[in-house]
């Protein structure tokens, strides 16, 4: 199990460093969304521990508490780069995205 989450922390540190790059720095936040990012302080704490030396940092207390806030800020205060969760409902955005888009219906 400890093999496939650091195999797992890699494959995340490689896009955010491949993001980083690609857009010079020029980053507002690193956002974790979805089951694991915003279920997980561990993994949150990981990443975040392991992307130091550009600028983020996490806020153990922020990050060890329940997200209640759509948008929850769980970085250090004076980071360089901001570090949130969002929390995603990505079956009530299909529900939506199907009754907001008459062309699903036909006629």
């Amino acid at each position: 199990m400890k093999l496939a989450f650091d195999i797992f922390i890699d494959r995340i540190l490689s896009y955010i460093g491949h993001y980083y790059v690609s857009l010079h720095g020029k980053v507002d936040a690193l956002v974790f969304a979805g089951g694991i990012g915003e279920k997980s302080d561990v993994l949150r704490k990981r990443v975040v521990d392991e992307v130091r030396c550009l600028g983020f940092e996490i806020d153990e207390e922020a990050n060890g508490r329940e997200m209640k806030e759509v948008v929850q800020d769980v970085g250090r205060e004076g980071a360089r780069h901001r570090t949130l969760v969002c929390l995603t409902d990505e079956q009530f955005e299909m529900a939506r995205h199907c009754v907001v888009d008459e062309e699903l219906f036909g006629e």
